[in-house]
């Protein structure tokens, strides 16, 4: 893979999300979970006002949608706690997927970025009884502007 550009890849969450309902029903019957959108909605709607009990809340996100406590680590990044969830793959290469939990000290941050962390969460869900090649990793970053720096950061690579 020398040569190719390494992607964090977070614009494509919610087009997923909103996209597999229209798989074929064979696939639904196979134990995927497709998120309604109630309960997008549901988790929406409980977005943490408060910084501090954001990582916690995020943690609930991931449990609610199947992660198992050994699939959850708390990775500290200099003065950040990122929330990392790894589904494993058939193979050591690896997809990041992430979204920043953090908020301006003005209003909830439901939009910047409660929706992402809440869109990360469900395509967890989603996906996480679907076998794939490649390994996802998804990173609720608690900072902003550290999901730029993980990219370039080898241990998520």
């Amino acid at each position: 893979m020398q040569g190719l550009p390494r992607l964090c890849v977070t614009p494509l969450l919610l087009a997923l999300v909103f996209l597999l309902p229209a798989f074929p029903t064979t696939a639904q019957d196979s134990g995927i979970q497709v998120s309604s959108p109630e309960q997008i909605k549901e988790d929406l709607v409980k977005v943490p006002c408060d910084n501090e009990e954001r990582l916690a809340a995020v943690r609930s996100l991931f449990e609610r949608a199947g992660a198992s406590p050994s699939d959850v680590t708390i990775d500290k990044y200099t003065d950040v706690e990122n929330l990392v969830v790894t589904k494993k793959g058939e193979s050591a290469e690896k997809i990041v997927v992430g979204a920043h939990y953090d908020k301006v000290a003005d209003g909830c941050g439901a939009l910047d970025n409660w929706t992402g962390i809440v869109t990360l969460s469900h395509l967890y869900r989603t996906l996480k009884a679907v076998p794939l090649k490649k390994t996802l990793v998804f990173i609720a970053f608690g900072k902003e502007r550290s999901d730029r720096l993980a990219c370039d950061d080898e241990r998520y690579q």
